[in-house]
């Protein structure tokens, strides 16, 4: 029989890791207040890219050390982040409230910002995706989900509530987001499975005279019992029966029916545990021969079986057992936990850090520069405006439209990787090859509208860059609602937080090139005089040709990647 954490443990993590997560989302809100943050606070608007950078710096750069932290004990990642939040926001309401213009201060608060958050986040993710190991594209993409459609519920939210009063924003966020992310400390519990009630295997040892076989037989397969032990993801115990130490006496009368049987009790746990035992762990048996059984010294004769034999026969199920291994290895997915040094040096690692820095970069740039695409389309020559034309809402609309897209991508491609993993013995990594050409797509559609002088006067039809916004931001969705299963797929969950705050570290580097080349492009085709460039598609029509070159790149690499896969689980699969 197998126990397994009960459902009330599970359920309270998940709905915990959820909360925790909506709460920790908080930095897609600093659109939001920033133009009131920096206008009461006298900031020149030179410095606004600087000071929007800090939230990237918190979150990317420091992504790495939040990670390490999770990977000690989420619950002190909680702890951390609960606080970082908590004194982020009273800066911004302080410098707000007494309009100070202290630009280092206000940096500051947003790297508190977005170091708070991904400490909520990181661990709201470890705790789903080690929690649910069968199923975790699935747990997972709730939490990330969550994570990005945070921004629009809470600036919702607030419009509603304190409208255009920033200050009661402030401290709004304050509470709110760091009660939410410090309830994690009370929520968020990793559980992992360990055989107990060892002792009945002790029972082998010495067998009453006459003693039917099947009562043995019974005897080992109740005995072979699953319970669950929590840990903050450090003092792990995962347990697989590839090393049995010791199973019986050397003299214990043990046959190759019992064999069988013992290897039936295995595929039987591994079925219906919520949890998955894996090849590189051990599980060890103690020979403890129970008070009942310690008069009984001797075993009836011809029963008894050599130690060449027993041998043999425990080698015969350490093989059955492995085949089986490597059967549910390519199935499902691998997760052995490796140190965190082999898997940054290997090249699987570095690969993945390319891909996600490049998909990274490609999505959060479109966030931030929609609005000058919209802006140069809309003061462009010719352009017929409909009448009671709102610029503001069109952007606004626009940015709602992105987080909503995201929110489906990273929803949808948690149950989606699964499906192909368990059902059509596929890669999750398919995902992300698709959100590349989506990315790829996306970018093509921004920039294959004709030049100004081309549209008689008709203007550029703003409709299809709604498609644009909705293709960049469900492909960005894919990207994170299933990069972090791949890596606790193919390095393990022990070290899972500070792989990931590693690979989007990436993210930084890409974005600033990215926003670079726009830059570059917007200057060259403004005008002399001008402030704003007039001449639609043109001003940035290069940057997103380079996007869309670089997406396919990404989409190359992933195709490699699942090509090599597959090659190396065909080659696996024919090992005897």
């Amino acid at each position: 029989m197998v126990r397994s954490p009960p459902p009330s443990l599970l359920w309270k993590s998940f709905i915990g890791s959820n909360i925790v997560a909506l709460g920790a989302g908080t930095p897609y809100l600093y659109s939001y207040y920033a133009p009131q943050l920096l206008s009461r606070c006298n900031i020149p608007i030179k410095q606004s890219s600087n000071i929007a950078l800090s939230i990237n710096i918190g979150s990317a750069l420091l992504g790495a050390v939040a990670g390490m932290v999770v990977d000690i004990s989420p619950k002190l990642s909680c702890l951390i982040g609960s606080v970082c939040t908590f004194f982020a926001y009273l800066i911004l309401y302080i410098c707000y409230r007494y309009m100070l213009s202290k630009v280092l201060l206000v940096s500051f608060a947003l790297v508190l910002v977005g170091f708070g958050s991904v400490s909520g986040f990181y661990a709201a993710m470890k705790v789903c995706t080690a929690n649910f190991p069968n199923r975790r594209g699935t747990a997972a993409a709730f939490p990330v989900s969550l994570y990005g459609l945070s921004g629009l519920l809470f600036s919702f939210l607030c419009s509603r509530l304190f409208k255009d009063k920033t200050a009661a924003t402030f401290l709004f966020l304050l509470v709110a987001c760091s009660s939410m992310i410090f309830g994690g400390v009370f929520t968020l519990n990793i559980w992992d499975f360990e055989f107990g009630n060892r002792k009945h295997l002790g029972q082998l040892s010495s067998v009453k005279s006459g003693e039917d076989e099947n009562t043995v037989l019974g005897t080992v397969t109740t005995g072979l019992l699953l319970s669950p032990t929590k840990s903050d993801g450090s003092d792990r115990i995962e347990v697989t029966p590839s090393d049995l130490n010791v199973i019986t006496d050397r003299q214990s009368p043990i046959g190759n029916s019992l064999t069988k049987n013992i290897s039936r009790t295995f595929s039987i746990a591994r079925l219906f545990s919520l949890s998955t035992y894996r090849s590189n762990t051990k599980l060890h048996y103690h020979a403890e021969t129970p008070p009942s059984r310690k008069n009984y010294s001797t075993v009836r004769e011809g029963r008894s079986t050599s130690f060449e034999q027993q041998s043999i026969e425990l080698q015969s199920l350490d093989q059955e057992y492995q085949e089986t291994e490597r059967n549910e290895d390519y199935k499902y997915s691998s997760s052995v936990d490796k140190p965190v040094w082999d898997c940054i040096k290997s090249p699987i690692f570095i690969a993945y850090c390319i891909i996600v820095a490049t998909l990274q970069g490609i999505g959060q740039t479109y966030i931030y520069s929609v609005g000058f695409i919209l802006q140069a389309q809309i003061n462009s020559m010719g352009y017929k405006l409909p009448p009671n034309f709102n610029a503001t809402k069109l952007q606004a609309s626009h940015v709602a439209l992105i987080s909503f897209a995201s929110f489906l991508g990273r929803l949808s491609s948690g149950p989606i990787s699964d499906m192909l993993v368990k059902r059509y013995n596929s890669q999750r990594l398919w995902n992300i090859f698709s959100a590349s050409l989506l990315f790829a797509f996306g970018a093509m559609k921004v920039s294959e509208a004709p030049p100004i002088a081309q549209q008689n006067g008709a203007g550029f039809d703003l409709q299809e860059l709604y498609f644009s916004s909705i293709f960049f931001g469900y492909a960005f969705g894919i990207m994170f609602g299933t990069f972090p299963s791949i890596v606790a797929d193919t390095f393990g969950t022990s070290s899972f937080s500070t792989l990931w705050g590693i690979i989007t570290t990436g993210g930084l580097p890409s974005v600033k090139l990215f926003s670079t080349i726009l830059a570059s492009d917007l200057t060259l085709n403004t005008a002399a005089g001008d402030t704003i460039c007039k001449v639609g598609v043109e001003c940035y029509a290069h940057t997103f040709r380079v996007i869309e070159g670089f997406a396919l790149f990404a989409a190359f690499i992933t195709s490699t990647l699942i090509l090599m896969n597959y090659l190396k689980n065909k080659q696996e699969r024919r090992q005897p």
